[in-house]
C-alpha cells in the first residue's frame, strides 16, 4: 500500500534501495525466502515494477540492477515451482535440452539460488494455488513489466526466462486464468524482440510452444469472459509472431510431432470458434467494403477491412487470419511431398490423384459440414486463405458450386459470408 501510494513520486536512489533492500533481506538462510515478508515483498516489487520509467532506470547503462530483478524473480519462481518429476507436464519431454533445464543459470548480476532442499516446509511453501497462481502470478507480473521495458537488455537473460516461463504453462493443474495470460504475453515480448537474434532457440521454442498454446486454448470452454478473452488474445498474439517458425518447421522437421501438435491446435481453435454464439465471431458489423476510408495500415484483404476503432473485432478477425495461417501450413508438407519422387508418382498415379483430392478437401468437408457454425467459419476463412494464396486453382474449381449452393441458403448470415468468399 505504502509502495503504491509513492510509487509515482519514487526516485532513483529510493528505487534503488528498494530494489538492494528488497533482493538482500527476503532471500533466507535455507535456500529459501522469509515466509512472514514473501508475499508482501513480492507484491511491493511488482508495484514498484508497474512503472515503466522505474524499469527503464534500472536497465539504464549496464543494466545490472535490472539483471538483478530478473534473477530474483527467476530464483522465487523456481522455489514456487514443483519439481518437474511431481507434475504432469504437456510438452517439456519434446522440448530441446536448453528449454527445459530444471534450474536455469541467471545472469551474473542475478541470484543462482536453488530450489531449495524437499523439507516438509519448503514443499509447503512450493504449492502453487490451484486458482489463479497466487504469489507465482506476482512474481509473473514482475517480470512482465521487466521484459517489455523499451531498454530492457533481453539479449542477455531471454534463455534464462524462457525455461521458467515454459515450466509454469505446463501446470495443468493450475486453472484457466491470469496466470497463463501472463506467461505468454512475457513469451510473446521475448520473442518478438530476439527471434532473429537466435534462430535455434526460437525454432526451440516454437516447438515447444505449440502444443501448450493448443492445449490452453481450451476448446471446451465456452465461457467469453474477460479472463479467458485475455488468454485467447495473448495465444492469437503468439501464434501471429511464430506461424512463419511453425511453417519453417512443418517443412523442414522431419519429427513428425511438430504435425501433429499444430492439427491439435488448429482442431481446437476450429472447435472453439465456431461453437460461440454470433455475437462473439467476426460479424458482418465488424467488417467495412469501404476500404479507402481505412488507414493504410488497418486491418484488410483485398474485399473487405474491419472497421476503425473495433477493439473486439479485432480479436475475432486475428483468430480466422490465424486459422488461415495454420490451414495454409497444413497444405504445405503435404504440396511438398507431392513434388518430390517423381519416379514413383508416376508408378502410382491413382494413389497420386487421391491423395491430392484428400489434400484439397479439408475446407471443402468443412464446408459440407451438418453444423452450420462450421460451415460459416469455413466461409470465413476462404479469403483469407486467398489473401495468402493458400489455396490452388483446382481447389478452386472444386470450391465454387458449394459457395454458390451456399450463397443461395435461406439464412441471411450464412448466405453473406458465402457471397463474400466468392467476390474474391
Amino acid at each position: 500500500m505504502t509502495v503504491g501510494r509513492g510509487n509515482p513520486k519514487i526516485g532513483r536512489k529510493t528505487l534503488l534501495a528498494i530494489v538492494d533492500h528488497i533482493t538482500q533481506v527476503l532471500p533466507g538462510p535455507n535456500d529459501d525466502f522469509v515466509p512472514p515478508l514473501l508475499q508482501d515483498y513480492i507484491k511491493a516489487l511488482t508495484e514498484v515494477l508497474s512503472r515503466p520509467a522505474h524499469v527503464e532506470i534500472l536497465a539504464r547503462k549496464e543494466g545490472h540492477p535490472w539483471e538483478l530483478c530478473v534473477g530474483f524473480f527467476l530464483s522465487v519462481a523456481q522455489f514456487l515451482l514443483p519439481n518437474e518429476g511431481d507434475v504432469s507436464t504437456l510438452a517439456l519431454a519434446r522440448a530441446s535440452p536448453a528449454l527445459v533445464r530444471s534450474s536455469p543459470a541467471p545472469g551474473s548480476a542475478g541470484y543462482g539460488r536453488s530450489g531449495g532442499r524437499s523439507t516438509p516446509s519448503t514443499q509447503s511453501q512450493r504449492r502453487v494455488a490451484p486458482g489463479e497462481g497466487g504469489l507465482l502470478k506476482d512474481v509473473l507480473e514482475g517480470l512482465y513489466y521487466l521484459v517489455v521495458g523499451g531498454n530492457a537488455p533481453l539479449l542477455r537473460q531471454f534463455k534464462d526466462i524462457t525455461p521458467v516461463v515454459l515450466r509454469v504453462l505446463s501446470l495443468k493443474q493450475v486453472s484457466l486464468g491470469s496466470l497463463q495470460t501472463l506467461a505468454f504475453a512475457i513469451i510473446n515480448a521475448i520473442f518478438s524482440a530476439t527471434h532473429a537474434d537466435d534462430l535455434e532457440h526460437a525454432s526451440s521454442l516454437v516447438q515447444t510452444l505449440v502444443p501448450l498454446m493448443s492445449y490452453w486454448w481450451r476448446s471446451e470452454k465456452v465461457s467469453q469472459d474477460e479472463v479467458i478473452r485475455a488468454l485467447r488474445i495473448e495465444i492469437s498474439r503468439s501464434i501471429l509472431l511464430t506461424h512463419l517458425h511453425i511453417e519453417h518447421l512443418a517443412l523442414r522437421s522431419s519429427d513428425e510431432t511438430i504435425r501433429l501438435d499444430l492439427e491439435d491446435l488448429v482442431e481446437n481453435i476450429w472447435s472453439e470458434y465456431s461453437r460461440r454464439g454470433e455475437a462473439f465471431r467476426l460479424q458482418m458489423s465488424d467488417i467495412t467494403f469501404a476500404l479507402s476510408s481505412l488507414p493504410t495500415y488497418g486491418l484488410q484483404l483485398d474485399v473487405f477491412g474491419l472497421r476503425p476503432h473495433n477493439v473486439y473485432g479485432e480479436g475475432y478477425w486475428a483468430i480466422v487470419q490465424n486459422l488461415a495461417f495454420l490451414e495454409g501450413i497444413m497444405a504445405l508438407p503435404r504440396l511438398k511431398r507431392q513434388g518430390d519422387d517423381n519416379g514413383e508418382q508416376d508408378e502410382q498415379p491413382r494413389k497420386r490423384q487421391r491423395t491430392r483430392q484428400d489434400n484439397s478437401s479439408r475446407i471443402r468437408l468443412k464446408l459440407k459440414a451438418v453444423d452450420v457454425s462450421i460451415c460459416r467459419t469455413a466461409l470465413q476463412l476462404i479469403p483469407f486463405l486467398l489473401a495468402h494464396n493458400s489455396l490452388s486453382r483446382e481447389e478452386l474449381l472444386d470450391l465454387l458450386p458449394d459457395l454458390i449452393s451456399l450463397a443461395n441458403d435461406k439464412n441471411p448470415v450464412t448466405a453473406s459470408w458465402a457471397l463474400i468468399a466468392s467476390a474474391r
